[in-house]
């Protein structure tokens, strides 16, 4: 059986037993990834999860899930998200740390490193600093 040291503290948030949590979110119509973000886990340890305790029939189809749940885009449509350099660095600038930047902005630290021909982060940060 697929353990976490995660599951306690879980229960505790949410105050109710793991396996009543993640019935509740599929009930609601979440994705897995939506309902492992919300309980601060990865999403492949929650299909893990939910593949030992025999979870997973609970969560709906893609075509039911709840709005915020559905992923892709629309066919026709860019996938890409173009950024400003201006925009990025400013986002930069209020979260220098990558790990908190990604977080915060829900941006991917490639993306930016991309705008500047894959600089280090740090030299980013340095030239969001200067602005």
């Amino acid at each position: 059986m697929c353990r976490s040291k995660k599951i306690p503290a879980i229960e505790a948030e949410f105050n109710e037993p793991f396996e009543e949590c993640v019935k509740g979110f599929a009930l609601m119509g979440y994705s897995i990834r939506a309902t492992a973000s919300a309980m601060d886990i990865s999403p492949s340890l929650l299909s893990a999860l939910c593949k030992t305790r025999n979870l997973r029939h609970y969560f709906k189809p893609q075509r039911e899930l709840n709005d915020s749940c559905r992923g892709g885009t629309p066919k026709g449509t860019n996938h890409r998200q173009n950024y400003s350099d201006e925009y990025l660095l400013s986002l930069v600038r209020q979260h220098p740390n990558c790990k908190h930047f990604v977080k915060q902005t829900h941006v991917d630290y490639k993306t930016v490193r991309r705008h500047w021909g894959n600089l280090p982060w740090r030299e980013i940060v340095a030239i969001a600093m200067e602005q």
